[in-house]
């Protein structure tokens, strides 16, 4: 029988939290396409089959990362001392083939060919993202990975239930991706010593910290510039300007003042930072989150 303190381990493997941004981003792309004519069941289907495609992503994701974890990490389920809550890789590998196959096969029998192959695309993009040679270590195109597999591919495969590809999901779905990926591009300064032990190469490495350090500030600015996109696109309400431009201030602040001061340089620096990084990342993904609200609220 699977004790309590296992159960807990493969939830923090699953990490199903983090499927927030991705069901909400599909949820608000079905209604886009469909103008609320969209059937329950699809709907039902749909997110059910993303949910389990995109935990057994994060599983991959923490199967990559072990040695990171080991050293950054230590009470991760993969590499904790706890022997009543440790998990093997082995385990962690079964579980990912065995949610792929309940994930895409729901995809494929309920719904249909062509959201079968969007949800394909799940199990592809965590492999290249987690598994060496990984596409995290070429800079912003890991950034934009990760925002396509939790932000744009989701809206976009909301679109696929009605088979109603518009210019408006479209435009959506890019303007999503550019400005998620610049929100994510400042975590890469606060992870700078981990990704540098580790050999993960983020932006700084590719660029510089000077010139790495403006590129993250710089781009916090994106919101600012794409949300009157979104506006216009979506015919949001003035309320969704308001909020997005005082979050993105706030997210400016803190990316500005990081780039006054030297990426942490040892494990103590960086710990030091790590309330600073959770409250920055706490707004971007707030930003993004409230951004998929605004759609959803305009629609109805």
């Amino acid at each position: 029988m699977v004790s309590k303190r296992k159960l807990y381990s493969y939830y923090l493997l699953t990490n199903p939290l983090t499927t927030i941004i991705p069901l909400t981003a599909f949820i608000v792309g079905s209604f886009v396409a469909s103008g609320e004519q969209l059937l329950f069941g699809s709907l039902l289907y749909g997110g059910i089959s993303l949910f389990i495609l995109f935990i057994s992503g994060c599983i991959l994701d923490d199967i990559g990362d072990k040695e990171i974890d080991r050293e950054f990490h230590p009470n991760h389920p993969l590499v904790t001392s706890d022997d009543s809550a440790q998990l093997s890789e082995k385990s962690a590998w079964a579980l990912f083939f065995m949610l792929d196959v309940i994930g895409l096969s729901l995809a494929f029998v309920m719904i249909g060919i062509k959201f079968f192959l969007i949800m394909l695309l799940y199990p592809m993009l965590a492999l290249l993202y987690s598994i060496k040679p990984r596409i995290t270590d070429w800079g912003v195109v890991g950034n934009a990975t990760f925002i396509g597999f939790s932000v744009s591919l989701p809206f976009f495969a909301g679109a696929i239930l009605t088979d109603a590809i518009s210019f408006q999901i479209i435009a959506g779905s890019v303007v999503l991706l550019v400005l998620g990926t610049g929100l994510d591009l400042s975590k890469d300064f606060v992870k700078y010593y981990e990704d540098r032990k580790t050999e993960r190469k983020n932006i700084l490495d590719l660029l510089g910290i000077d010139r790495g350090s403006k590129l993250i500030a710089l781009s916090t600015f994106l919101p600012y510039a794409l949300s009157p996109v979104m506006f216009v696109i979506f015919n949001l309400k003035i309320s969704y300007l308001i909020f997005t431009y005082i979050s993105c201030f706030l997210l400016m602040v803190l990316a500005g003042e990081m780039t006054v001061v030297t990426p942490a340089e040892s494990k103590e620096a960086a710990e030091k930072m790590e309330r600073k990084t959770k409250g920055m990342m706490l707004i971007a993904y707030g930003v993004l989150e409230m951004s998929l609200i605004a759609i959803a609220i305009s629609i109805l």
